[in-house]
């Protein structure tokens, strides 16, 4: 029979040290709450009573905590005990109790990539101009995602580089591994998204005309790019 977390005071005392200790109990109250069995629940408090002592040898103040923060300890922790795959989850765990309490601040969100900035807009566009839903948009997103990777893979986006073969060459690439309903979608997707970059006067021409105006043109154009001879030996 599997034993429910339970937790007197008297055991809890061996754990209470750093800038977690006040928060122990009202932590070990909520893995009870949400009926943990005894050993994981042990492991749980154990693991925040570590980040606890952890906290006092880097001179981390609680306000100060967060997921960066908990990612170095884990890290460092991993280095000597055992991993459990459950880690990460309890912190979580932890951060949501805290942060509901007013204890720590509520995470900062991470700053935009330019492959976000041109996803957000886009997405706004789509929503605002186009009144498209939001699993339309997520589709769309995603495929714009896709060529964006393609092209720039550095993460430096230079959009007014762009030219007919970089879309000719990802359209051929992605139609290859694809099928013919997703090809389509694809070349449908990609024919809006430049159509709005060019709209946007974000690129200096309209490179939806590179792109083939059926999903068998683009399949065609595909296998001949592969049974093209190569090319002279060196």
């Amino acid at each position: 029979m599997i034993k429910p977390f339970r937790l007197r005071p008297q055991h809890l005392r061996p754990l209470e040290a750093g800038p977690l200790a006040p928060h122990l109990g009202s932590f070990a109250g909520l893995l009870a709450q949400q009926r943990y069995c005894r050993v994981t629940g042990w492991n749980k408090l154990r693991l925040v009573a570590a980040l606890s002592k952890w906290m006092i040898q880097t001179k981390l103040r609680l306000k100060d905590l967060n997921e960066r923060r908990a990612a170095n300890f884990l890290g460092w922790r991993w280095r000597r005990v055992v991993y459990r795959s459950g880690d990460k989850c309890t912190l979580a765990l932890l951060f949501q109790h805290l942060r509901q309490s007013d204890v720590i601040p509520p995470p900062t969100p991470a700053p935009l990539t330019p492959v976000d900035v041109i996803e957000r807009d886009y997405g706004q566009y789509l929503r605002q101009e186009r009144s498209f839903m939001s699993a339309s948009v997520g589709q769309y997103l995603t495929v714009a995602r896709r060529f964006l990777w393609h092209r720039f893979r550095d993460g430096k986006i230079r959009l007014k580089e762009l030219c007919t073969k970089d879309v000719s060459d990802f359209v051929l690439k992605d139609a290859s591994i694809r099928g013919r309903r997703s090809a389509q979608l694809m070349t449908s997707v990609l024919r809006s998204f430049l159509n709005y970059l060019f709209q946007e006067g974000r690129t200096t021409t309209n490179l939806a005309t590179a792109i083939p105006a059926t999903y068998d043109a683009a399949r065609s154009s595909s296998r001949r790019a592969d049974r093209s001879p190569p090319g002279p030996a060196p």
